[in-house]
């Protein structure tokens, strides 16, 4: 039974497609970075989460959550990462990259 490539997953989706699918509205932007309210709704701060894009990453600072955009799907939509990676791939209209098991 074949699996998920997360690796290759990885490779395929970016940071800023993931935030437009959560309805992101920056505060502040510029060629590398957002800056906005953070999807998880921890903080009243308008400036807490920032989207490294260069490198594909996000961070907040008020509730310290990081990670690389399926990580930031999965957590917003309460999935576990094997349930969040083919419900990702759905909405963004590409294929879910298996693997064969060994």
């Amino acid at each position: 039974m074949p699996g998920i490539d997360f690796s290759e997953l990885r490779k395929r989706i970016s940071l800023r497609r993931v935030l437009a699918l959560l309805d992101f509205h920056p505060i502040r932007s510029s060629k590398s970075q957002l800056r906005g309210r953070c999807p998880f709704g921890c903080s009243d701060s308008a400036r807490s989460f920032v989207a490294y894009l260069e490198s594909n990453r996000y961070y907040c600072f008020s509730c310290r959550r990081s990670g690389k955009p399926l990580d930031l799907w999965a957590a917003v939509k309460q999935l576990p990462p094997h349930e969040a990676a083919p419900d990702l791939c759905r909405r963004l209209h590409i294929d879910v990259p298996r693997i064969d098991r060994w």
